[in-house]
């Protein structure tokens, strides 16, 4: 009998030790942007923020060829949550189409929430691209 018991389990532990124990969300679906940009800011609707990855941006149109970007979340700070401007160094310079992450505090400072905000770096035009609040990839950081 305690034989039996014993095999029942270890065969219940060789099971649990299959099922993988850490998953990672993240919120990685590209979603496309189309702004007018000129010195008013535009931002993306909110979306969530499920790990303290960069946030992931795919410029693939943009007046001059620069625009500049930041990653604003929904967060608690001195009493009340608000949308604040949790980006490093608070600008990241996109210099030309292509992939790129842009380093940020969200997720770290409680925030669930990201929006993506774009101006225009010298020239007035339309900028255009798909953006996630998280990245997958290993593209290069901006800031």
């Amino acid at each position: 009998m305690k034989r039996k018991i014993l095999g029942l389990l270890m065969a219940g532990i060789m099971v649990i030790s299959a099922v993988p124990s850490t998953v990672y969300a993240a919120n990685t679906e590209d979603e496309y942007w189309s702004f007018y940009v000129d010195k008013s800011v535009m931002k993306t609707p909110a979306r969530e923020k499920e790990n303290s990855s960069s946030v992931y941006v795919n410029l693939q149109k943009a007046p001059g060829g620069y625009v500049q970007a930041a990653a604003e979340g929904y967060v608690f700070i001195d009493g009340e949550y608000a949308w604040y401007n949790m980006t490093w160094n608070r600008i990241a310079v996109l210099p030309s189409v292509g992939k790129w992450r842009i380093r940020q505090t969200i997720y770290e400072n409680g925030g669930r929430q990201a929006k993506l905000m774009i101006w225009k770096y010298a020239e007035k035009g339309i900028a255009s691209g798909v953006w996630s609040p998280d990245c997958a990839g290993t593209y290069p950081y901006l800031n």
